[in-house]
């Protein structure tokens, strides 16, 4: 049996090797092997990778190259055992939408202050504010009303989008003053008694401004101004401006059109007696080419005014430079700079009371241009947030406006508090001055801020008016520094300092019953004075704040404007809520 077992496996291996040595090729067959579906993926949407092969011949081995130095180290390190810190999250500062503060201090001292800002939506924010404060109570060397207040009402609306932003506002302002700077105390009891020296400057406006971007039309302004006081004043202005950019590549073509107008009405001349109108419009057109990127920046244009309704414009076409050009270089803080401009200036009661809140509401009104003015400086970044600027100034300016006193000329049956010698009038003489200006500024870390300015200028007066041979209120040397310093989170100080050097006045010496245009003009040398006020601010906890405010710390008696005595040191306390409002 096994031996025909054993022949029969032997002949069939015979016979298959004899058979695979007749086929050339092996033939190729198919075979089925079924068992349970499996889904996969197709193979058809896997992404195919490229298989990479290593060959010793072809890739380059690189051996590790290990460089072992050895330095001598005294190990001073004591491992001490202790606990991991905590990590602690500090509470987010709340924010309030809304403010009320009251203070009250010596001389009858009055503050409320009232605001809100309301989200109305993302795009708009709807903000308005009350604020009043006020002197109450006369300085005791004054027989006449020295109370002095500021009330201001602000309304305004803002618009964001990524195409454009518009600012709106209503803006209500009384400044009560008092024409108090008599150069002698009245001692007739009935004019005393009759005099009333108060006046109230009312201002009132209406402004809107728009900006669009990536659009040629980019900016558009529109500015109402309404002022009237308690003599009958009354007083519009008017002003529109835009501004058109075209860019090409790092160029710009920017056109700035504007046109203003002026129209004010005086119930009396101070001279004539009579009523007295002005009136003056403004068509502008500022045409610039300019470069904002890089190191090396410029802007080289030209501005033209046409001029109407005003008498005294000696012409009625101006044109002024405007150049700007600033070099930086790429590796260094030092950042010169070159302007050489001019403009024209289109004076008006408003504008000149708050100059000087005791121009007599009888003034002559004239506009003033300056054909050039040349400023060249360097910028410096001292640090990171840190800023020094000094620069070379030189103007000269036609009809530049100053003040004089008024002589003393009052009828004693009608008695107008502002013709007793303690108001000014406006003279407009050609002025030209040089000096040099100083400004350091800067960031503190922790919020805080200093801004610091010094100026020395020189005047001289080139088209001298009738009896004026020195530049009037002009000091030549001003130092002004203002700052916020943050002791705490809790704790804020605010300091401002202000240095007013020697500066010339003139008035008109008094003879009674002579022509009072006719009475000689005399000069006088004020004293400089030094300003210091301080703000003291604690927060007692997230919504209550106690403020402490200090005016004219260093209790100067001296006067910027002629006669005019300041308040003694005025201490002011308060206390501040914060809060919120919402009308859903």
């Amino acid at each position: 049996m096994y031996l025909k077992l054993f022949l029969f496996v032997f002949l069939n291996f015979i016979s298959f090797f004899i058979y695979s040595q007749e086929v050339e090729g092996i033939g190729t067959q198919e075979v089925t092997i079924k068992r349970s579906y499996i889904p996969k993926i197709s193979k058809a949407k896997k992404i195919k990778t490229k298989i990479k092969t290593f060959d010793s011949l072809t890739s380059k081995i690189e051996e590790p190259k290990i460089f072992i130095t050895s330095v001598p180290v005294a190990s001073t390190f004591d491992p001490s055992k202790g606990t991991p810190k905590k990590l602690e999250i500090l509470p987010l500062k709340e924010n309030f939408n809304s403010r009320f503060a009251l203070g009250f201090g010596n001389f009858n001292n009055f503050l409320l202050d009232y605001g809100s800002s309301l989200s109305l939506d993302k795009r708009q924010n709807l903000d308005w504010f009350l604020f009043y404060d006020g002197l109450l109570k006369n300085m005791d060397e004054y027989t006449v009303d020295t109370r002095q207040s500021n009330l201001n009402l602000n309304i305004s609306h803002q618009f964001s989008t990524s195409k454009r932003n518009s600012f709106s506002q209503i803006n209500f302002r009384q400044n009560r003053q008092s024409f108090y700077g008599l150069p002698s105390a009245i001692e007739d009891k009935y004019l005393l008694s009759n005099f009333d020296p108060v006046q109230r400057l009312t201002y009132f406006s209406i402004t809107s401004s728009w900006k669009w971007y990536d659009k040629l039309f980019k900016d558009f302004s529109l500015n109402s101004y309404y002022t009237a006081d308690s003599f009958s004043t009354r007083e519009n202005e008017v002003s529109f401006s835009s501004k058109l950019r075209v860019d090409f590549g790092s160029i710009s073509l920017t056109a700035i059109p504007k046109i203003n107008f002026v129209s004010t009405t005086f119930k009396e001349n101070f001279y004539s007696r009579l009523e007295n109108d002005f009136f003056s419009g403004l068509a502008g057109l500022s045409v610039y080419s300019s470069k904002e990127k890089g190191k090396f920046k410029f802007k080289l244009g030209i501005e033209s005014y046409l001029i109407t309704g005003d008498n005294y414009a000696n012409k009625k076409l101006y044109y002024f430079p405007d150049v700007s050009i600033t070099y930086k270089p790429e590796n260094s803080n030092f950042a010169p700079f070159l302007n050489i401009n001019g403009d024209f200036y289109q004076n008006s009661f408003r504008a000149l009371s708050h100059i000087n809140p005791y121009v007599a509401p009888a003034i002559i009104l004239r506009s003033s241009f300056s054909p050039i003015k040349i400023e060249f400086g360097t910028r410096s970044n001292l640090s990171k947030g840190w800023e020094f600027q000094w620069n070379i100034y030189y103007s000269y300016e036609k009809n530049r406006p100053m003040f004089r006193n008024f002589g003393k000329d009052f009828d004693i049956d009608n008695i107008i508090p502002y013709r007793f010698g303690n108001s000014f009038e406006v003279l407009y003489p050609s002025l030209s001055n040089t000096g040099i200006k100083v400004r350091l500024k800067g960031v503190f870390k922790n919020g805080g801020r200093l801004n610091f300015e010094a100026t020395y200028l020189s005047y001289e007066l080139t088209d001298k008016e009738p009896a004026l041979f020195e530049a009037l209120n002009l000091p030549e040397i001003s130092l002004q520094l203002d700052g916020t310093i943050k002791i705490s989170n809790k704790i804020y100080f605010q300091l401002f300092l202000k240095y007013v050097g020697e500066r010339i006045n003139s008035f008109r010496d008094i003879y009674l019953g002579q022509n009072i245009e006719d009475s000689p003009v005399l000069f006088e040398t004020l004293n400089p004075f030094t300003q210091v006020d301080l703000n003291f601010q604690y927060q007692l906890n997230k919504r209550w704040e106690i403020f402490l405010r200090g005016k004219n710390l260093m209790n100067q008696s001296e006067y910027f404007w002629s006669n005019y005595k300041v308040y003694p040191t005025q201490i002011l306390i308060g206390l501040k809520y914060n809060f919120d409002v919402s009308f859903n």
